[in-house]
């Protein structure tokens, strides 16, 4: 953690400012310490503050000098009991066998612990690892989950994204990336605002160590997006994709977002659900009027993500709200949102002078696998992971094709930093994104370097 990002932080209960005390690392870069206030006392593991509350455990850790264990308990604080570790604590609590089930409780818990560590620290820090741990086998087990992660860029609601994060206005103040996942769109913003502080924050621990990990400079913070930890209008511009709709206590969410944000700052809501239709993955979803409500202090204006989509991929910018019609907003499967605190809401933006999505280092779209070779070049073929992930992104099939094929040649310039003739299609149509040079995995499957 850096000082700047101190500057920006509150304690999320009382309003006040959180002093600091390192453990290790130094004032310039703190890797673990605690930050406290009158109300609570809050941990910062792996250059993270976690100011979510309820992480005693991890706090209690640090101050015995336990790092790594505090890093794990907080990073997995919301993973549920598994069967077993319930029983045992049913029968900890019944006089009859409590000695036998405390003896069983804490010999489950010191081998989840140790799963846990495992997967999360193993031969070395990887958040990736953690999350297919909770994700594949924790009692938390989502499948699903993993795949939203797994294929994140290139996906509808990724575009829609990139398309609001070109549209943001210029400024130096810092950039809020409320609920940042894993960090897909935060490293969108980094390439949109190369000089800005970014922050992103997160409730997720794991999500948020897997974004630092790939989005440099970035400042992130594990916190409740209904009781933000920084103080009264400080930031220039507030972000949030595919987020709202999951979110119970809305309008407490929805009054931090606007708490935090500077006069004339600009919020952006991206990927909500829409009520008036069916969806594969819902949440909680509210009518296009009920999410212009929730947002009304902003002014916010609705529009669809079906439009936006259509005009991103055109290279245009976003359309104004004169060109969306009531119907548009009430058969819209997805939509977002643009307010502004303080002043009219801006219509429209630019053009686009070059796809978001083609910055960084060039790959396939994560769906593509390689295919048996065409005449020498290389064949991918879309798949994607799952009938759900297959329904609730369908808007894929809109410009995402089934298979491309491509010359080693135009993959030997990729790899360079050339964007070739036959590369600027693909770029066009999603199939070749940009990735972060940190990313892990494959860019380009089957590539050899051979001719």
């Amino acid at each position: 953690m850096r000082p700047a990002l101190l500057d920006l932080l509150a304690c999320p209960l009382s309003a006040q400012p959180l002093q600091l005390e390192v453990l290790a690392g130094d004032d310039a870069d703190v890797t673990y310490g605690l930050l406290s206030s009158d109300a609570a006392t809050y941990p910062i593991v792996a250059g993270i503050p976690v100011l979510r509350g309820g992480d005693e455990d991890a706090v209690a850790l640090l101050r015995a000098g336990r790092h790594e264990d505090a890093l794990v308990a907080a990073a997995f604080a919301a993973v549920p009991p598994s069967g077993s570790e319930r029983v045992a604590a049913t029968l900890a609590d019944l006089r009859p066998t409590r000695a036998a089930g405390r003896g069983l409780r804490e010999r489950l818990a010191a081998r989840a612990t140790a799963r846990r560590r495992e997967a999360l620290l193993g031969d070395g820090l990887d958040p990736r690892r953690g999350l297919r741990y909770v994700y594949l086998e924790s009692p938390a087990r989502s499948p699903e989950a993993l795949n939203y992660f797994s294929y994140r860029f290139g996906l509808p609601r990724h575009f829609v994204g990139l398309a609001f994060a070109e549209a943001a206005p210029d400024g130096d103040g810092p950039v809020l990336d409320l609920g940042c996942g894993a960090g897909h769109l935060t490293w969108g913003l980094r390439q949109r605002f190369p000089d800005r502080q970014i922050v992103a924050c997160d409730l997720d621990l794991l999500l948020l160590l897997n974004a630092a990990s790939v989005v440099p400079g970035l400042d992130a913070v594990c916190a409740d997006a209904t009781a933000l930890p920084f103080g009264d209008v400080v930031f220039d511009y507030v972000f949030s994709s595919d987020v709202f709709s999951f979110i119970t206590r809305k309008a407490s969410a929805a009054r931090e977002a606007e708490r935090v944000l500077v006069d004339g700052g600009e919020l952006h809501v991206t990927s909500v659900i829409n009520a008036r239709q069916t969806h594969t993955f819902a949440g909680e979803p509210l009518s296009p009027e009920g999410w212009r409500r929730l947002f009304a202090g902003v002014g916010a204006h609705v529009l669809p993500d079906a439009l936006v989509l259509d005009r991103y991929l055109r290279g245009e910018g976003l359309p104004t709200p004169a060109e969306v019609s009531a119907d548009d907003l009430d058969t819209a499967r997805v939509l977002s949102l643009r307010g502004r605190r303080g002043g009219a809401v801006p219509e429209g933006s630019a053009p686009l002078h070059e796809p978001p999505h083609g910055r960084g280092e060039l790959g396939v779209h994560p769906l593509f696998v390689l295919a048996p070779p065409a005449d020498g070049r290389l064949r991918y073929a879309r798949r994607f992971p799952s009938a759900g992930f297959a329904a609730d992104n369908a808007d894929l099939l809109r410009y995402l094709p089934e298979e491309f094929t491509v010359s080693r040649d135009d993959v030997a310039a990729a790899r360079d930093g050339e964007v070739t003739p036959p590369l600027r299609d693909f770029l066009a149509c999603g199939a070749v994104l940009g990735y972060p040079p940190a990313y892990p995995g494959e860019r380009w499957p089957g590539w050899s370097g051979a001719a």
